[in-house]
């Protein structure tokens, strides 16, 4: 019976995968049981981030190196504040016993080259929405059961491009997302052609987390949810908070995923998975960092996340990740999280 891991090591320079290399030497993971690697890296998260492809490029020859089909590997930009640089496989293997109660899936799939056309579009739009289902069969699970889509987005370099690349990305994001909701069940498949990409706030995912990278033209996508048939002791659960500082919602999914004595129950934290922005409006207010001519107001949100996170949780390691078009409510967080039940193999 399959059974899905998450294992985050740290990661404290982006060209630095030796405990991922050790991890592999010593049987500790299996190359060719990871479906996904999700790595924090020091960096600022904007376009010159650097930081990213270095990452991206060590974890991918120490993965090579074990005779590794490469998985899908996601770097972003940015641990301000009080996180840690870290990386988190995701996957999964053959395990002896299926657990009688639901345990997390995890499914992967990669969909056919788009062209640069047709980034940002209703086209891509439904290539990711073809693409999660996909990931949805491999994982067995239904769209009520998937608790988080995580998606690669195809993008093309500036000089490929020309024109205003940031904006482009965020439509890429935000085309990403719908496919996402029309995957669910969230959103009429037939509506992909006619919808205003990154102009109608009222549409959004709770269970999508989108990033854009340049290193791929086709999407690639993994979920995760609870299914039945899966061994192991790993659960998850997502919602969309309220906003950043929503931490009644924040304590209402860890309770789901069993870990309602926080801070102890921190220590069962396998993941967490953080989408969001700085909002215009913060309860009543318009922060100050839309104001700071130095800093990005995505780097503040992240600073301010991990230490919410962190003072909730005492967990260091969350992947928060910026830019969230249609992906949670105007203002919110979508959040998800792995967590260990110590019941299984």
């Amino acid at each position: 019976m399959p059974r899905a891991f998450a294992l985050r090591l740290d990661m404290p320079d982006p060209a630095d995968a030796g405990a991922l290399a050790a991890a592999l030497s010593t049987g500790v993971l299996r190359a060719d049981a990871v479906r996904a690697v999700l790595i924090k890296t020091p960096g600022n998260g904007l376009t010159n981030d650097f930081s990213r492809d270095l990452a991206a490029r060590s974890v991918a020859a120490v993965l090579r190196a074990h005779g590794a089909v490469l998985p899908m590997i996601l770097p972003s930009g940015g641990v301000e504040g009080i996180a840690v640089p870290h990386m988190l496989l995701l996957g999964r293997e053959e395990g002896d016993v299926a657990s009688p109660d639901r345990r997390l899936a995890l499914g992967f799939a990669r969909g056919e080259a788009l062209a640069g056309s047709a980034i940002g579009t209703a086209v891509m739009a439904e290539a990711v929405a073809a693409t999660v289902a996909a990931a949805m069969r491999d994982a067995r699970l239904a769209g009520g059961d998937v608790a988080l889509a995580i998606v690669k987005a195809p993008l093309p370099t500036p000089s490929d491009f020309g024109g205003d690349h940031a904006a482009l990305k965020a439509r890429a994001r935000g085309a990403a997302a719908l496919g996402v909701m029309a995957a669910l069940g969230e959103l009429d498949a037939a509506r992909l052609a006619t919808v205003a990409i990154c102009n109608d706030a009222s549409l959004f995912s709770s269970r999508a987390l989108v990033a854009a990278g340049t290193d791929v033209m086709a999407p690639e996508v993994l979920v995760l949810g609870m299914g039945m048939g899966w061994g192991g002791d790993l659960v998850a659960a997502s919602a969309a908070l309220d906003d950043m500082l929503d931490a009644r919602g924040f304590r209402a999914v860890l309770a789901r995923s069993g870990l309602s004595q926080l801070p102890d129950d921190g220590a069962r934290v396998a993941a967490l998975l953080v989408k969001g922005a700085m909002p215009a409006q913060l309860r009543g207010t318009r922060p100050a960092a839309h104001d700071d001519d130095d800093i990005h107001p995505n780097r503040h949100w992240r600073a301010a996340m991990s230490g919410v996170i962190g003072a909730l949780t005492g967990d260091l390691r969350p992947f928060l990740s910026g830019g969230g078009e249609h992906q949670g409510p105007p203002g919110g967080v979508t959040v998800a999280v792995i967590a260990r039940t110590g019941q299984g193999e």
